[in-house]
């Protein structure tokens, strides 16, 4: 594998570099300005909302996705209502926490019991009355409807695409500002340079891109894969990743595989991620992506098509950004971990389990693991 070819896979942290406003906590602060005392509500009376009941509601947008409002209750309480960021690897990771069996039944299988049976109203230090409120606030006159869970899995889908709706028309808003704080702002412009910046300007021409974001700045040219969807064609999927679910199980529609496979069936489009894949490449870069299992089955089949283990001629490199100063050393120690914790778990699904284990120290011993500071 000599050709010169390179790969960029890219996430969130590629737009939000290039100036753009597109983490989950941009759109919620855009959405609910007030966010902070909704939350401070729920948090201040934890077993008896039902006496701020009007408190909560009123300050709720009727016209944002209820399932905003979910995704943002349901990961503030799992973590104590701390004050940080949400990115978009947490709200996956909500998802996960709601869809996903734990042992006989999911959350959200629970949450159709208490609505069928008329259990409203019975708020518990738990986060799963709290999303059964929510649905049952906003689409009680529905519930009779959905005979069977099943139905109502189908229903929650169709929330979740309305909600990704209401994210493309935000991030579409954004990607076309000329402004950005006080001053003149091109995304396209911003991202071409940090895309030189990450891959040089020369190697530029021969690198393809595996996008994980739904933006598509022309610098990436016909040679990018939108991997979850694209502004343009305004298809978003926000999921779980496969490997968590059985496919027999009613939640497997929220996975990102079935939400692909339905894609493909809607708009009949012709995919490139398997051209990508299949391509050899001498350099695989990453920038601004979690490295997190939601997306480890991508990340997987970049390995095994490119036989990392015995290829030698193929360099990994994760690229990094120091994006506040006050938290350089976290950043630095968050990449390492990251990276070191994406190689171990591919390692451990290697056929010879000696190999897997020797996996990173071969990498770093031959010069093919790089973490490299890209200055913005």
């Amino acid at each position: 594998m000599s050709n010169g070819f390179s790969l960029l896979i890219v996430g969130n942290g590629f737009d939000k570099a290039s100036g753009l406003n597109s983490s989950f906590s941009d759109f919620v602060n855009n959405k609910y300005p007030n966010i902070g005392n909704i939350l401070g509500v729920i948090e201040k009376d934890l077993r008896n909302l039902h006496t701020n009941n009007n408190l909560f509601f009123e300050k709720i947008d009727s016209s944002a996705t209820p399932l905003l409002l979910l995704f943002i209750i349901v990961y503030s309480y799992v973590n104590g209502f701390k004050n940080k960021n949400i990115l978009w690897m947490d709200v996956e990771k909500t998802l996960e926490t709601v869809f996903v069996s734990n042992g006989e039944s999911s959350k959200l299988r629970d949450i159709y019991n208490r609505l069928k049976e008329k259990r409203t109203h019975q708020l518990n230090d738990d986060c799963t009355s709290y999303m059964t409120e929510i649905i049952n606030k906003f689409y009680n006159p529905i519930m009779s409807s959905l005979e069977t869970y099943e139905k109502f899995c189908y229903f929650m889908k169709e929330q979740i695409e309305n909600f990704e709706q209401f994210f493309t028309k935000y991030l579409a808003s954004e990607t076309m500002k000329t402004s950005n704080k006080g001053k003149t702002y091109s995304y396209d412009e911003q991202a071409k340079e940090l895309f030189h910046k990450i891959v040089g300007k020369e190697n530029a021409k021969n690198t393809s891109v595996l996008n994980f974001n739904y933006t598509e700045p022309k610098c990436f040219l016909d040679r990018v894969e939108n991997v979850h969807g694209r502004l343009l064609t305004k298809n978003a999927i926000i999921g779980i990743d496969s490997t968590k679910i059985d496919v027999k199980k009613e939640e497997y529609i929220f996975t990102k595989t079935y939400r692909k496979v339905e894609d493909f069936t809607r708009h009949g489009e012709v995919k490139r991620v398997n051209d990508i894949l299949n391509t050899g490449f001498h350099e695989i870069y990453f920038y601004g992506h979690s490295l997190g299992e939601q997306d480890y089955s991508y990340f997987q089949s970049i390995f095994d098509r490119q036989n990392i283990y015995y290829n030698s001629q193929v360099k990994l490199i994760f690229c990094y950004s120091i994006y506040d100063t006050k938290i350089e050393n976290y950043i630095k120690t968050n990449i390492v971990k990251s990276v070191c914790s994406l190689i171990e778990k591919y390692g451990e699904t290697l056929d010879n389990k000696s190999q897997g284990k020797n996996l990173l120290h071969k990498l770093l011993a031959e010069g093919r693991l790089i973490i490299k500071k890209v200055n913005l």
